[in-house]
Formats: C-alpha cells, structure tokens, sequence
C-alpha cells in the first residue's frame, strides 16, 4: 500500500493541481483520455446525474437516502465535500473507512501515473475526485450511483456518463461561475442541461421563461423523455419554519399528500419533490415498489451539514452554519432565516472566496443582521483563496451601517459566543462559501474539548464502512 494513512492520502489528493483557469474543453478532454484508461469504469452501473446552480448538493444527498430506503446500495459523489474528503465517494450513506479509501486509492494510482505519460502530461485533482468514486463504486458493487457535478455540465468531468439509461435532474438555474459558465441565464443553462445525452430520462421543475427554451432544446436535441411540471401544478408548499418545510406533491405520476422534511426552506420543498420523482422513476425501472411512507419515515428526520444546520451552544444562544455562496442561495437563507427566527437578534459570521459576487450577497444578507463579524479563513486546497476582508467589509460598509468588526481566532470567537452568557437568545449565522463553513466545523471541533454542541433536529452522523 503507498499510503500509510488517511492523512497521507489528502496531503497528496490536495497537493495536485484543481486547475481552475485550464480551459475546461480541454480539462473535458483529459477526464475522456482518464476515463478510457479506466475502461469506462462510469458506465458499469446506472446513475442519476444531477446539475443546477442551487440544490444539486440537497437533491443528490435527499435522493441519496430514499434510494436507500427503498433497499439500493448507493454509491453517492458530492462535490466539493464539506467535512470530508472521503464525501466524494460515500457506499449506502457511510463514509468509506481509512483502509478501505487507502485500497480503492492505492487501486487507482496506476492509471493516475500512465497519465503523466499522456498527452496531457498529468490529471488534475477534480479528474482524480471523480474517476475514484466511480471506481470505488465498481468495486463496492453499488446497485446504483448518484453523482452532483461540480461546476456547469457540458464540460464537467462527471459528464462521461453515458448510458442511456442515465438519470438527469436539473434543479435551480441562477448567476454562478459567470467567468467559466458564460455571463447570461441562457448561457449558464446551456451547461447545465449539457449533461442531457442522447435517449436520457430528464426530471426538473419549469424553468423561467428566459431559460426554459434552452432546456427544451436540449431535451428535444436528445430525444430525451422528460418530466419538467410547472412547480404550481406539482408541488403545494404548506408551511415552512425553522423545523422544516411541509408539502404535498400531485403531479402526473404521483400523488403523495403531507410529507415533512426536516430540512428547512421552501427551497428544499423543490429539491425533495425531484429528489422523490426520481425514486419512484428508478423503483419503477428497476422492479421494486415505490413506497410513500418510506419517502415520509426518510425526510422527517433527514439533515445535511452545511445546509440551514443549527447548533444549540452551551449558552443557549443558535448556531446556523449554511454554505450558501451565491445571490440565489442567499436569497433562500435568507427567506428561511426570517421563517425560522422572527423577532430574535441575529449575527453574521461571514467569510467568502476569492472572486464570487460578494458584494450582492453582502446586500441581501446584511438587512437580516444586527452585526456583521467577518473571518479571512484557509482551506485545504492551494487553488481555493478566501476573499480579502479589508475589501469585504469596505463595501459591507457601503451598504450598510450595521456594527463589523473582524476575527482572527475564530475557534475562541465561536467558544466565547457559545459560553458567555447573554440577556437574550441570539442567532449566529455562518454562512458565505462552502469552504468557509467547512472550516467553521473544523473550528467548532476543536473547541468541543472545552464546550458541549449538539444539533437541534435528528440527524444521521457519517459512519464507517469496513
């Protein structure tokens, strides 16, 4: 075995190039040459293949956990990770154990050096990502693999799969990766429904008017069979507070009425309703019955990290950390926030990466916060830079008079928040980029050794398959 441990896998998985600025045909081109040296691996198995600038994540970890609950060994790649790598490539929920990760990894290091001699010289750290988790699936024998692209569709390295009998879910289209992904809606749905091969089956909800013509083509150009209902026709939201949102679906296929998920924001009524559509899809194609009350028994206890999780801190006072990272997310942390907390203080613990539109998301965020504490975090990737924060909080200050100050240590912010105690409950919300939340849990574990945290919904914490 080459790597002695966990550790020394990730130090060499983060130490290879994400080539961020390569040309993503010509990055396209090399996950194709990587993927023909793994025979194809990809095309072994179904999947659903899931894309969209809001939701992929929440859709394929939802959808992920019905399947389950239908009886499929899944084999489920989300990208970025948010607490571990080992994210990337979870069997039946679980994360992969370290032996068991060092095995599939030490298995596919052949074929990460025959492309040194390539003509494209190396492969990157998005191309391994991907190429491990569909190899780790064949091997683990998965029934079936739910893959969330990384950025866009078209040119995204998980789009090499192409059975026809692969899924495709396309959830909620807004502004996100303009440099890479075009400066347009149109532009940007153009990529997203690139991953729609041909005689695929195509499950979304309508999209604007301006956008869902280039879906329509896509489907048509595909001789795709397609499912895209108006969210009026299919979906009734009930209620949505900061346990959760309740809805029913009455679409052409099903009726379900009453479901609750615990996931909170109307935003995530849209992602279960494709996320359900496609369990009953797959049950359907793959001979097993489609239960509603599994769907209901799953949602009514479902949580996810980095998607609206609380924590109750030790003084009483909430601690939310959600990785919205865009306007559109932001919008809909927002609209669930002033669900959740009407009428209590809250805080905002905000951090950004380099080049994402922080501006706009400082604007829709700020009226919702009584002050505003900003953190120049670090990540695991040296492609990945937080956002200066001196240039953060100059337009935090443009925008808006609320009382901004900066942290340096944040470990002893989030223990001094969660102990002192204060004459009222307070809300803290963590929010602005994945990677930034992703180290606000890597700072609250550290500070676990001098106070207690725990979730205020049920949740399923990441075990270990040996």
């Amino acid at each position: 075995m080459r790597f002695s441990s966990l550790e020394d896998a990730k130090q060499f998985l983060y130490s290879t190039p994400a080539d961020f600025r390569l040309d993503i045909e010509w990055k396209y081109a090399r996950m194709r040459y990587f993927a023909a040296l793994l025979d194809e691996t990809q095309n072994r198995y179904p999947s659903v293949h899931i894309a969209g600038t809001s939701g992929k994540g929440s859709t394929a970890w939802i959808l992920d956990a019905l399947l389950r609950a239908h009886g499929f060994r899944t084999g489920l790649h989300l990208s970025p990770h948010t607490l571990d790598y080992r994210e990337r490539c979870m069997i039946d929920g679980n994360l992969l154990s370290e032996n068991v990760f060092l095995d599939h990894l030490d298995a596919l290091l052949p074929y990460i050096d025959r492309m040194t001699s390539s003509p494209f010289g190396w492969v990157g750290f998005g191309e391994i990502s991907v190429a491990l988790a569909f190899f780790a699936f064949l091997r683990e024998k998965v029934d079936i693999a739910v893959i969330e692209t990384a950025c866009g569709g078209l040119y995204d390295a998980t789009n090499i799969l192409d059975r026809p009998d692969t899924l495709r879910i396309i959830t909620d289209i807004g502004y996100d990766h303009m440099g890479i992904l075009g400066r347009t809606l149109a532009q940007i749905m153009h990529h997203k429904a690139g991953i729609i091969h041909m005689k695929n089956r195509v499950i979304a909800l309508q999209k604007p008017d301006e956008i869902q013509h280039v879906l329509d083509e896509a489907i048509r150009r595909n001789q795709a069979d397609a499912h895209v209902p108006s969210e009026r026709s299919a979906l009734d939201i009930h209620e949505s507070g900061g346990e959760g949102v309740r809805f029913s679906i009455h679409d052409d296929a099903l009726d379900i009425p009453d479901i609750f998920c615990a996931m909170p924001g109307r935003h995530q009524a849209r992602n279960a309703y494709l996320a359900i559509c496609a369990t009953h899809d797959i049950c359907m194609r793959m001979g097993k019955s489609f239960d509603p009350e599994a769907v209901r028994a799953t949602l009514r206890t479902l949580s996810m990290p980095g998607r609206f999780d609380r924590k109750i801190l030790p003084n009483g006072n909430i601690l939310i950390l959600d990785a919205a990272h865009n306007p559109q997310k932001m919008h809909a942390l927002v609209d669930t926030l002033r669900e959740a907390y009407p009428g209590i203080c809250v805080d905002g613990l905000l951090g950004f990466k380099e080049g994402k539109q922080h501006a706009a998301m400082l604007d829709i965020v700020s009226p919702a916060l009584d002050r505003l504490f900003l953190w120049e975090f670090d990540v695991w990737s040296n492609d990945i830079k937080s956002a200066d924060m001196t240039q953060i909080a100059s337009c935090a200050k443009e925008q808006s008079t609320i009382p901004t100050a900066y942290i340096c240590d944040v470990r002893k912010f989030l223990h001094e928040y969660g102990t002192v105690p204060t004459r009222e409950k307070r809300v803290l919300l963590a929010t602005g980029s994945l990677y930034f939340v992703s180290s606000c849990y890597e700072a609250l574990s550290a500070s676990k050794s001098s106070a207690t945290y725990r979730t205020t919904a049920p949740s399923k914490s990441a075990s270990l398959v040996r």
